[in-house]
């Protein structure tokens, strides 16, 4: 039993420190889970994988700690003279908790997740200040700052009149995804 619980410790731990390392420099962030558009029926329970955070405690990082923490605690509780039934019951305790609170921190991890994609359209109707002047006529571009979607932006304008630098301007139209046709306010 001793010899088990100590390659088990061994193996968990060293996939453990792994992962660990991975998702400090950005690669193992995700484990590997479902990322689906669909709802499904797993394990009698209803589960939406559409990529929103969901807590679930059986995750590939949880189990690995778990079975470190209860291989190494069960080991350290027989080298101290503990009953064998004893060692083995804290041991799984010490890894349930364990394995409840690195799903809890996953969990709160991934709800810390933002999708910063700049939608455009969210543009239309606002004010922004223009900072390079907008030529007349539409014969080029000026750029304006213009604060949507809780960010300060600065983005390519153009208009039928020309729009000198610090002047308010309203946001009309949107030209290839990317350019706003924009009006003088007075």
């Amino acid at each position: 039993m001793t010899n088990l619980l100590f390659y088990t410790g061994i193996f968990s731990t060293v996939i453990l420190v792994i992962q660990v390392i991975l998702t400090l420099i950005g690669i193992g962030g995700e484990s590997p889970e479902f990322d689906a558009d669909t709802d499904m029926d797993f394990d009698g329970t209803d589960s939406d994988f559409d990529g929103t955070a969901q807590f679930s405690i059986f995750t590939f990082k949880s189990l690995i700690s778990f079975f470190s923490i209860l291989s190494w605690t069960t080991l350290a509780c027989r080298q101290s003279g503990i009953k064998p039934v004893f060692s083995i019951a804290v041991g799984l305790i010490a890894g349930l908790i364990t394995m409840y609170l690195v799903a809890k921190i996953f969990f709160k991890l991934k709800r810390l997740k933002q999708d910063n994609t700049m939608e455009i359209k969210n543009a239309l109707g606002k004010t922004a200040k223009v900072y390079l002047t907008i030529p007349a006529k539409r014969s080029g571009t000026g750029k304006v700052h213009i604060n949507f979607d809780g960010t300060l932006r600065e983005l390519e304008a153009i208009s039928d009149e020309e729009i000198k630098t610090d002047s308010m301007i309203e946001v009309c139209d949107i030209l290839d995804n990317s350019i706003l046709v924009v009006k003088k306010i007075n």
